[in-house]
């Protein structure tokens, strides 16, 4: 069996995947994956857990190809995921900025340097990229595009998962969702230790909530 942890981000995916490398019997991974494309991208082995919130928009191919497999919706209260990513949103693409009327640019050698480099944010390309904006967003806009972003993640790994087998995890309540997960997959190990990673706060954001 393979099981597939999906989830906004910045909702515990990290660990998760943590608590599952204590399961002797699968191999598990975050985001092990990350980078490839076509084939490549969704090829798992047997015997899996993979957690990767960017599955959340390659529902169509993996369910496709893992139909039998098991999937876990890993959520956390909204707005707490919302603010996550509004902390991280750290800039805007430079192209963006490119389109500035140019008084208001005042870039200096370093600041232009950083516009540069690519980004890797998913919020970021959710506000720009998926919603098709072309001018910056103001701070007052943001956290309702955070908001947007984690309910239309949810909403579409809510209607994959209609029909499918399927098991839902609070991060609030992992220490008891998790076990459950854990009988379902029939997983070997140490479970103790597993539920234990959920006191530990893995990949935190400093924004509050």
């Amino acid at each position: 069996m393979r099981a597939f942890v999906l989830s906004t981000g910045r909702c515990g995916s990290t660990t998760f995947a943590k608590a599952c490398e204590y399961i002797t019997n699968y191999t598990s991974g975050h985001e092990t994956r990350w980078g490839w494309y076509g084939t490549d991208r969704l090829s798992f082995a047997d015997d899996h857990i993979e957690v990767d919130n960017r599955l959340s928009w390659l529902l169509g191919e993996l369910g496709s190809r893992y139909p039998d497999a098991l999937y876990v919706h890993l959520k956390r209260d909204r707005e707490a995921v919302a603010r996550s990513f509004a902390h991280r949103w750290r800039r805007d693409p430079p192209h963006r900025y490119r389109s500035m009327p140019r008084g208001l640019r005042r870039v200096t050698r370093r600041t232009e340097m950083l516009l540069s480099s690519p980004s890797n944010g998913m919020i970021e390309a959710y506000a720009y990229s998926v919603l098709g904006r072309r001018r910056p967003w103001s701070d007052s806009e943001r956290l309702q595009v955070c908001r947007s972003y984690v309910d239309t993640v949810n909403c579409n790994i809510e209607q994959f998962l209609r029909g499918r087998d399927g098991l839902s995890v609070e991060l609030e309540s992992a220490t008891q969702d998790f076990p459950l997960v854990w009988a379902r997959l029939q997983a070997k190990g140490d479970l103790e230790a597993a539920v234990a990673e959920f006191s530990i706060a893995h990949n935190a954001s400093k924004a509050s909530g």
